[in-house]
């Protein structure tokens, strides 16, 4: 049924009735949390299995030490997918940080804001102060946002550009409450997913299959793809 949902609201047919796929999205929710249930079994019995014998327990603790540089190689390989995928797009050139932030992200729980971020082809009065940002916090998002060179949340954004971006490159669907502080706006890639970089929740547990991973990261081309080209449409309607 949960599968059946996921077609459901991927469905071009659906994404134009925003009412109906609401609900769809927070049924599907439900079943997940009432299947999840069943986990808590599972737990019991692989707590009783760890609990055996000393070699078990020194398993389980070695286990328990690689997990955080397992889950770091996981969140570089989503970064290093778009990254490919952009060098398709024509954009070679960015200032990646998100090597080393993603083990502080799992191994020491900071938010380290592990990003990608390039340059966008702009007017002289907006030039060196915006960039396209890929990051993650919970889930993986991306939108324009200040830049001072390295980091978004230390350059506050100004009324020109404001004024530039919403009417060059900012996306028709974009909603207006994606906007922030620290962007000029944003949005989830693979909105539809409920993957979660941070919690490791059964859809994030996923990216561990090679034919899931590959399944989530076309989604997230596939939204790259739709925004940039809306973009450069808006561009060369201007």
């Amino acid at each position: 049924i949960i599968d059946w949902l996921d077609d459901c609201i991927a469905a071009r047919e659906i994404e134009q009735i925003y009412s109906v796929r609401e609900i769809l999205i927070q049924f599907r929710s439900v079943l997940r949390d009432m299947t999840g249930k069943q986990e808590g079994r599972l737990e019991m019995i692989v707590k009783e299995k760890i609990g055996e014998s000393y070699d078990s327990v020194v398993a389980a603790v070695q286990i328990e030490k690689a997990l955080p540089d397992v889950k770091a190689d996981k969140m570089r390989e989503v970064f290093t997918g778009i990254k490919e995928h952009m060098e398709v797009l024509g954009y070679k050139e960015s200032v990646d940080t998100y090597s080393e932030e993603a083990i502080q992200y799992y191994k020491y729980g900071k938010k380290s804001w592990p990003s990608l971020n390039y340059t966008v082809p702009v007017d002289d009065s907006v030039k060196n102060k915006i960039v396209l940002r890929f990051e993650i916090e919970h889930k993986l998002y991306f939108g324009i946002c200040p830049w001072n060179g390295r980091n978004n949340w230390e350059t506050p954004k100004d009324n020109h550009t404001t004024e530039y971006i919403s009417k060059n490159l900012t996306p028709e669907f974009i909603k207006k409450e994606t906007t922030a502080s620290t962007w000029y706006w944003w949005m989830y890639l693979n909105e539809d997913s409920d993957v979660n970089f941070k919690y490791c929740n059964a859809d994030y547990l996923k990216l561990f299959d090679e034919c899931e991973f590959k399944a989530y990261m076309e989604k997230v081309y596939d939204t790259i793809d739709r925004v940039i080209k809306d973009i450069i449409d808006r561009k060369g309607d201007a």
